[in-house]
C-alpha cells in the first residue's frame, strides 16, 4: 500500500466506465430472497491501476448450471452476493499508543494501491479517535463529519494529479469501496474502472455514496457515507524549485534552488523579506509561480509539487516564518 503523508480546462477525453455488474453494490454473504439490512459502513476508496477479479465465477456457473445446460440466457440475479472481499489487517509497526498513530496503515493483502477512506481506532485503556488513512498522492483532502439523534455521516473529499504522458493511450484507475463492518473490520471490494484517452489535462471527478443501517435494541442508526475524488490529468512534472526572496521594492535579495520533494517543512527568512516568489519549472519548459507576502496576523505557506510515483504528484506545505 501507498501510504501518506480549479478551474476545469475542456478537452477531448473520453471516459469509459467499465466493471462487474452492479461493481459497487454490497451484498450481505447470507442475502436471500428477502432483503437484508446493510449494516457495513462505506469509509472510502482504494484506487488500483488493475482491476481487483474478485468475483467467485465458479460458484455463480454452479449456481446457474441449469441455465446453461438448457441453453438458456443467464440472469445474474443477487450477483453481488458473488462479489469477492479482502479485508484488511492492521500494522502499526511496533507502536500501541494513539500519538504515533501516523504511521498505522491498513493493507489488504499484498494489493498496490492508494489510500482514501476514514478509520475508527479503540485501543485497550484509551479513548476511541478517528483518523484518515491516505496516500500521498491523495492531495486537498477535506472531512465533513455530520452527527444527529438517528446517526452520521463522514463524507471525505479529495484531488489527486495523475500523471500522464503525452505518448500513453490511456490511463486508468480503479475506485474500490472500502466497508468498515459493526466490529471494526476492514474489507475492499471491485470497484469501477475510470479510463481517460485522447489529449492529456483536464479532469474528472468519481463520487461513491451509502448508507448503512444498524439496529440495536429495536432503535435503528443511519450511517452515512460518500466519498469524491476529482483527478486532475498532468502530462509533465516538476524538474526545480526557485525560492526567490524580494524587499519591499521587489529587489530580488536572494535566489535558492530547491528540488521537488525536499522543500523543507519550515522556511525562516529576515526582517528585510518582503515577499516570496515560489518559481516551478516543469519538465515541458513551463513555469509557475506563487507569492507569498509577509503577514503578521496568519501563517504563510508555500506550496509545491513534487512527484510521488510514476502515476502521480503530491503536494507540500512549507510554513514560512517572518521575522
Amino acid at each position: 500500500m501507498m501510504r501518506k503523508g480549479k478551474a476545469i480546462v475542456w478537452c477531448m477525453i473520453v471516459i469509459l466506465m467499465v466493471g462487474l455488474l452492479g461493481g459497487c453494490s454490497l451484498a450481505k454473504e447470507d442475502a436471500g430472497g428477502e432483503q437484508q439490512e446493510n449494516s457495513d459502513r462505506l469509509v472510502g476508496i482504494f484506487l488500483t491501476t488493475e482491476y481487483l477479479d474478485l468475483f467467485d465465477m465458479d460458484a455463480y456457473l454452479n449456481d446457474h448450471l441449469d441455465e446453461i445446460v438448457d441453453g438458456g440466457n443467464i440472469i445474474a440475479e443477487n450477483e453481488a452476493k458473488y462479489n469477492g472481499r479482502i479485508y484488511g489487517t492492521v500494522e502499526k509497526h511496533g507502536t500501541t499508543e494513539a500519538k504515533d498513530c501516523e504511521n498505522w496503515e491498513i493493507r489488504f493483502d499484498d494489493l498496490e494501491g492508494i489510500a482514501f477512506f476514514y478509520s475508527e481506532w479503540q485501543e485497550e485503556g484509551q479513548e476511541p479517535f478517528s483518523m484518515l488513512m491516505i496516500g500521498d498522492e491523495i492531495c486537498e483532502v477535506s472531512q465533513h463529519l455530520n452527527v444527529t439523534d438517528v446517526g452520521e455521516s463522514v463524507y471525505l473529499t479529495g484531488t489527486m494529479y495523475a500523471l500522464v504522458k503525452e505518448n500513453v493511450e490511456n490511463v486508468g484507475f480503479y475506485m474500490n469501496p472500502v466497508y468498515m463492518t459493526t466490529d471494526g473490520a476492514y474489507y475492499v471490494t471491485a470497484g469501477m474502472g475510470h479510463y481517460q484517452g485522447g489529449i492529456v489535462g483536464g479532469n474528472y471527478t468519481v463520487k461513491l455514496e451509502e448508507e448503512a443501517t444498524i439496529t440495536e435494541d429495536g432503535e435503528k442508526q443511519v450511517f452515512g457515507g460518500a466519498v469524491e475524488l476529482t483527478v486532475e490529468l498532468l502530462a509533465s512534472e516538476p524538474e526545480e524549485i526557485h525560492l526567490h526572496y524580494m524587499d519591499e521594492s521587489l529587489k530580488i535579495l536572494q535566489t535558492e534552488t530547491v528540488k521537488p520533494g525536499e522543500m523543507p517543512t519550515q522556511l525562516r527568512v529576515g526582517k528585510d523579506i518582503a515577499c516570496i516568489v515560489a518559481e516551478t519549472v516543469w519538465e515541458d519548459g513551463s513555469v509557475t509561480r506563487e507569492l507569498v507576502e509577509k503577514h503578521t496576523d496568519e501563517a504563510s505557506y508555500i506550496e509545491t509539487f513534487y512527484k510521488v510515483s510514476e502515476i502521480a504528484l503530491g503536494k507540500m506545505d512549507t510554513e514560512v516564518v517572518w521575522e
